[in-house]
């Protein structure tokens, strides 16, 4: 993910002022969905429901980097 990250920087896709620590945060958006839904309140989720809200993760987290 850091070399991604690193060759989105270089291209201008990603603004060099966020990718400092953009794998940290992007990261922790996913690890928390996924502690979600193993363990806490969304493990109830059908495959479907967890696959759109992880869907709408990643998406969250691209327009946020």
């Amino acid at each position: 993910m850091s070399a991604a990250l690193d060759a989105y920087a270089a291209a201008g896709i990603l603004p060099p002022d966020r990718r400092e620590n953009a794998e940290l945060y992007a990261w922790s958006a996913v690890h928390g969905l996924g502690m979600l839904v193993i363990d806490g309140p969304l493990r109830g989720l059908s495959d479907p429901m967890v696959d759109a809200a992880t869907t709408r993760v990643l998406d969250m987290v691209e327009r946020g980097l």
